[in-house]
């Protein structure tokens, strides 16, 4: 089942040095209603890049934040928001603030019902534990061969992730062309 955009959004406030300094309640509805139940405490005051994984996507994030308080305008970017039985798609807007602050609002734009993703499976052949599997931050594709980037159900039976004897701590996070092409486009618009 698919369902369309929604108008609620979820946001929050970057400081100069971008901790976050406001959530709204719908920002801590979305958290909740995804696992990922949070108090104030655990968000505010805290450095941004704290919640982002992937140096590569943090760097990339310095920099996209860096660029919008620079050049004072708007910018905004699709990404996913996954949780295990749903595809999420979503839109993501800075706006610079007064002071170097930074406003972010995100809103659903549309959302895909699937049967829920096994997190643990067994496999005939061992995982090596040396390799990491890089998934892009805002799309939510695997690297699935070293060139080519697949949706999380695809790379899931290619890769065997989530596998019994495969640990999650294997999974670093990046960016892929398509996203960082669109990063950049977005940014040189800005």
């Amino acid at each position: 089942m698919v369902t369309e955009s929604s108008s609620e959004l979820f946001q929050y406030t970057l400081d100069k040095n971008n901790h976050i300094v406001a959530v709204n309640q719908s920002f801590i509805q979305f958290a909740e209603q995804n696992a990922w139940a949070i108090e104030l405490d655990a968000v505010m005051d805290k450095p941004l890049l704290s919640f982002i994984d992937g140096q590569e996507t943090q760097i990339f994030t310095e920099l996209l934040l860096a660029r919008v308080r620079e050049k004072q305008q708007l910018v905004t970017i699709p990404f996913r928001c996954d949780s295990q039985n749903c595809k999420r798609y979503l839109s993501m807007s800075i706006s610079p603030m007064a002071d170097g602050m930074l406003s972010f609002s995100n809103q659903l734009l549309k959302q895909e019902l699937r049967t829920p993703l096994e997190l643990a499976k067994e496999t005939t052949h061992s995982i090596n534990p040396q390799h990491k599997v890089c998934m892009c931050s805002w799309c939510n594709k695997f690297m699935i061969d070293g060139q080519q980037w697949a949706e999380v159900e695809a790379a899931i039976d290619k890769l065997d992730l989530f596998a019994a004897n495969y640990r999650e701590k294997y999974i670093s996070h990046g960016i892929c062309p398509d996203c960082q092409s669109l990063m950049m486009a977005g940014r040189s618009q800005v």
